[in-house]
């Protein structure tokens, strides 16, 4: 049978986790570690429904049933195999959601990179919610550069993939057991990273409940703590909807998603969440890669002032030997400096000879002005590339909002949004069957 991200928890483990004795001896399942249960600052970091709203741009009103797989910015379910990396799929899915909601593609992101190079957390023996604040000062990697292995691989190897400039802030936990402050995190900041305490009664409803059933404990022995992403609610059920990471077409909706009661459980769940936001960078374009020294003389110079086609300003710089060992792997003292670009002086290395470097800039694209060409009257709001002249041929981000300044995502409304198309809403896809009027624009390279 497949190993499940499930918790082995240890005595002390359960009791951090507030579980008694009784319960701890009924742990038997030999499962490797997954959510490793609430980081030791949950309650400092932990904000309100009121602190929540209290911005500018909050959404106060909350319907009685949300689903972010109608704004198109969840990824399908994915499988962990038999790796206790539940953390890194929850957290890793909260950034695909979050760049999407930006108007940025949704992305396929590497949980392995969470997995090898995360040392905060424990790779595939466990990790929590503050995952989340890997990406504070890294960008992540594409699935397709950094496949998942289900294994802890050196973080060496994910060497030579290109970091995305996007990158969390923000960072704050929010109390689970509140479904005001939960539904107000979720739908003002995007799908999240949640954790549960996992009991045997949930194998046999992920294995046999049917669609749309609402799971809610009703005993079992313990098997420990497992992260999934959180994504709408229904108060019709009272329940939350949540994304699994065992498999695509699995468990009791058939596409790896279930339903999880806010309340009445026979156990403690202990429910635990997070939440952070993008840092607002400006779209980039990376040039190609550029050499045109060695450390032949005094050292090698890939300098802004040396190199042609750079832009005047870059953003950000990505630096690497030419057999794409990251520069901060190297052990050699060298400037890498979007402002300057690269300089290793091989009087200042220990064997007295620096390594070839590589190097690439982040050049910030340009938005296009707002557009709107269509109304909603008729059969709906049709903003799309193919109707608008003038634009470039391949957008690398789109941003949509409101002839009243509303973003997409906060509208409620169903609609598709992506830079290779642009905008549309269709009347007959509301629920008042009728579409908002939007603006559109784009970001070109």
């Amino acid at each position: 049978m497949r190993v499940k991200c499930l918790l082995l928890i240890a005595t002390v483990s359960l009791l951090t986790l507030g579980l008694s004795s009784t319960q701890a001896a009924e742990v038997k399942n030999p499962y490797p570690l997954g959510d490793i249960g609430l980081p030791d600052d949950y309650v400092q970091t932990m904000r309100s429904y009121q602190e929540i709203l209290d911005r500018t741009e909050a959404i106060v009103d909350m319907p009685d049933a949300f689903d972010w797989r109608t704004k198109g910015v969840v990824s399908p379910a994915k499988d962990q195999g038999g790796c206790g990396s539940c953390w890194a799929f929850a957290s890793t899915g909260a950034l695909e959601s979050k760049i999407a909601m930006r108007g940025w593609p949704l992305m396929d992101l590497s949980e392995q990179q969470q997995v090898s190079c995360n040392t905060t957390m424990g790779g595939c023996s466990g990790g929590s919610m503050s995952a989340l604040r890997f990406w504070e000062n890294i960008g992540p990697l594409t699935e397709a550069c950094a496949p998942y292995q289900a294994a802890n691989t050196a973080c060496s190897s994910l060497n030579g993939c290109d970091y995305l400039l996007q990158n969390t802030t923000g960072y704050y936990t929010v109390n689970a057991n509140s479904v005001p402050d939960v539904q107000a995190s979720l739908r003002n900041d995007g799908p999240t990273y949640f954790r549960f305490t996992v009991y045997s009664d949930f194998m046999t409803f992920w294995s046999s409940g049917s669609p749309g059933q609402v799971y809610q404990n009703s005993g079992g022995s313990i098997l420990g703590g497992h992260a999934i992403l959180i994504i709408g609610w229904d108060n019709a059920k009272s329940a939350w909807l949540c994304k699994n990471s065992w498999g695509e077409n699995a468990g009791p909706n058939g596409d790896g998603t279930f339903w999880m009661a806010y309340s009445g459980h026979y156990h403690s769940l202990s429910f635990g969440m997070a939440n952070v936001t993008l840092v607002n960078h400006p779209p980039v374009v990376w040039t190609g890669w550029y050499d045109r020294d060695d450390a032949s003389g005094v050292g090698d110079f890939e300098t802004l002032v040396d190199l042609t086609g750079v832009c005047a300003n870059p953003v950000a710089i990505d630096c690497s030997t030419v057999g794409n060992v990251d520069w901060t792997d190297t052990g050699e003292t060298v400037t890498c400096d979007p402002a300057i670009g690269l300089t290793c002086v091989n009087a200042n290395q220990g064997d007295g000879y620096c390594l070839d470097y590589k190097v690439r800039f982040a050049c910030p694209g340009t938005w296009t002005a707002w557009l709107n060409r269509d109304y909603p009257g008729g059969v709906g709001d049709f903003e799309t590339l193919v109707n608008f002249t003038g634009i470039c041929a391949n957008p690398i981000a789109v941003d949509a909002k409101t002839s009243t300044d509303i973003y997409w995502t906060e509208t409620d409304e169903t609609l598709t949004c992506r830079p290779d198309y642009g905008l549309s809403c269709v009347n007959a896809d509301q629920d008042d069957l009728y579409c908002l009027n939007y603006n559109v624009r784009f970001a070109c390279p």
